[in-house]
């Protein structure tokens, strides 16, 4: 299930949440930055998540070499995957990011797999794995935490499942007052005792480092 959302751009970000009941959850921001809108592809490029980024792909790589070494015999160095895989500059990376986590490749990604690993075959193998693996930390490493992060902003407005599943009798209105967006924004200031928004950067990234990290 979670893998056909990644697919179909339907897993449960803000926006997508926004567009099915705009009353209760008030704007498309994201609910980690408060910055820009949260969509899947933001997921990727998201500020506060950028650790748990780097800590995941190390991971991947690692992982992918293993299995490269264990079924084929084949050495390959960290820095030659992560070139063909993710991309070294960081404009390349977010882009490839945001591709891989709905399951699709550039074109040059078969062709440079191809001459590393000698054979389509392989190529399209190694791909396949590196998908698996990606996905798989994506999901237990990421998207998990981001959850979690979702579900202490839903208590904060107090956001429960019995209002969740109650259909809003202003869907066909979709248009939010400025000054309900502007009452979600002060939310944490509010109700998190003053916590700076650098306060708040810290303690998600850190808590992000800790759930990488197990």
């Amino acid at each position: 299930m979670f893998r056909i959302k990644c697919l179909n751009k339907l897993l449960l970000t803000k926006d997508i949440c926004y567009q099915r009941d705009p009353v209760l959850y008030k704007s498309k921001t994201c609910i980690a930055c408060y910055e820009k809108e949260e969509s899947l592809e933001h997921l990727a490029e998201c500020q506060i998540y950028q650790r748990i980024w780097k800590k995941l792909e190390a991971i991947i790589i690692e992982e992918l070499a293993h299995l490269l070494s264990s079924k084929w015999k084949i050495t390959v160095r960290s820095q030659i995957l992560n070139e063909i895989f993710l991309g070294l500059n960081t404009e390349t990376r977010l882009q490839k990011r945001k591709l891989h986590i709905r399951r699709l490749t550039d074109t040059s990604l078969v062709a440079e797999s191809k001459a590393l690993l000698g054979s389509t075959s392989k190529a399209n193998k190694a791909i396949f794995w590196f998908t698996e693996i990606f996905w798989s930390n994506f999901f237990e490493r990421l998207w998990k935490f981001r959850c979690e992060v979702m579900a202490e902003w839903e208590k904060r407005n107090e956001i429960d499942s019995k209002k969740k599943k109650k259909k809003s009798k202003h869907n066909s209105k979709a248009k939010v007052k400025k000054k309900q967006e502007n009452k979600e924004n002060q939310a944490p200031a509010r109700k998190v005792i003053k916590e700076s928004e650098q306060d708040k950067e810290i303690r998600i990234q850190k808590e992000a480092e800790s759930k990488v990290e197990k």
